[in-house]
Parts: C-alpha cells; sequence; structure tokens
C-alpha cells in the first residue's frame, strides 16, 4: 500500500520542551492519539493541527519503506516546526532537538549500491504556534538544493500481506527490516508491530519485550517476547 504509518500523540507541556525533547522516549512511545496512512510528508498546518490533535504539544511520526529506483546518491530533509528527526536505511541523517520555524531544510545524503525498498523513519514535535513537517529528497546527479517533496508512488507502508478468507487469518513470516536500537541496553525495551489492510484500516500488536545483548545475530521470538 503507498504512504506511510503515520502516528500522532498528544503530550503534556511539562518543562522538558526547552531541552532534550527528543530524548524523551515517553513522547514517542506513549499511547497513539491518531492512527492514520499519509499519501506523503507534505503538512504545514500552520496554527492547527491535525484532525483530533490537540493545537500545541504533540508529535508526529511516519514510518514505512521509500522506493529507491537506481543507484546513486540520494539527499533526504525535512522542514519542521519544531524539531525533528530522520532515519533512512537504518542511518540516522538528522537528529535535531531545538526549537525553530519550518524554513530549513535539514538532514543529509546516503549512497544506494542497490535498488529496492529501504526503511524510512521520520518524526516532528509541535511545542507551540506554527506547526509543520515536510519530507523532502534530491536524486542521483542533483544537489541538494534541487529538492522535491518525496511523491506518493515511491512511499509504502508494509512489505508483506496477511491474507485469509472470511477473516480468518492465514500464519505467514514476514521479512522485515532490522530494528535500530540508539542506545546499548540489557534491560527490555519495547517495540510495537503495525499493519494495514487494503482499505487502510490499521491495526497494532500489543507491546512486545526485547532484550538487546552484545550478540543479537540470531534473535528469536517465543510467545511476546524477542530474546537474543
Amino acid at each position: 500500500r503507498r504512504g506511510l504509518y503515520t502516528i500522532y500523540r498528544n503530550r503534556v507541556q511539562d518543562g522538558s520542551e526547552t531541552s532534550g525533547l527528543l530524548t524523551d522516549l515517553a513522547i514517542w512511545t506513549g499511547a497513539p492519539t491518531v492512527v492514520t496512512i499519509s499519501t506523503d510528508v507534505n503538512f504545514n498546518w500552520d496554527q492547527g493541527s491535525p484532525i483530533g490533535v490537540k493545537k500545541d504539544y504533540w508529535t508526529g511520526e511516519w514510518f514505512g519503506w521509500v522506493n529507491i529506483a537506481s543507484t546513486g546518491t540520494y539527499g533526504f530533509f525535512i522542514t519542521s516546526d519544531d524539531g525533528g528527526f530522520l532515519d533512512i536505511g537504518n542511518q540516522r541523517l538528522l537528529w535535531d532537538p531545538t526549537l525553530h520555524g519550518a524554513g530549513v531544510l535539514r538532514g543529509g545524503t546516503t549512497t544506494f549500491s542497490t535498488p529496492g525498498f529501504y526503511p524510512i523513519h521520520l518524526g516532528s514535535y509541535e511545542n507551540g504556534g506554527g506547526a509543520a513537517c515536510k519530507l523532502f529528497w534530491s536524486l542521483p546527479g542533483q544537489t541538494t538544493t534541487q529538492v522535491e517533496v518525496i511523491p506518493s508512488t515511491y512511499l509504502f507502508c508494509g512489505p508483506a500481506a496477511i491474507t485469509g478468507t472470511d477473516g480468518i487469518l492465514t500464519a505467514q513470516t514476514i521479512t522485515v527490516p532490522a530494528v535500530q536500537f540508539n542506545q546499548n541496553s540489557t534491560t527490555n525495551n519495547k517495540i510495537r508491530f503495525m499493519a494495514a489492510d487494503l482499505n487502510g484500516n490499521l491495526g497494532e500488536s500489543t507491546v512486545f519485550n526485547v532484550r538487546i545483548n552484545a550478540d543479537v545475530t540470531n534473535p528469536v521470538f517465543i510467545a511476546n517476547t524477542f530474546q537474543s
């Protein structure tokens, strides 16, 4: 399905907005306020907000896959109000915990040696006042100033499907890109899985526990726990 999974979360104005906001994992892992699919990321809410989300103090998060049709060096950027982050192919191109308007492109470049679908994950947070988030790219051979909003024809939110009849699902093995964590830990971390049907209806799993050890080459899924 084309588009990116989208999660908006209302959050509490608690004083953390002035520094280190992005490092507060609670604002990215709390209960979703609105869950939907965005055909692209090209939003300017001005003084407003997405439908169902309060005016100020909320986060937006988009994730899925971007189709890289040819090899070469691509630029990926966001403009956001306020800060945000951007991951492409499990490479972090932006981590911006500052408060600002949406007038500046922020991001970086990455080189692909093989065409295909690569994971994309970005987020922005709204502190107060105006709100916006747009996702751009530059193609191989273009400069980083020759950018355009990534078209919906290159964005997808699902590498595989689960089929069935009469509402009964058929179990399948689904291979997804590796999950990247930004800190080492021997304690349990949290992860959710999401899926969408062809009508865009989203389903969200229960929270799974993930234990990160020095060697996670062969993680094993048992019940609701990943073990390594």
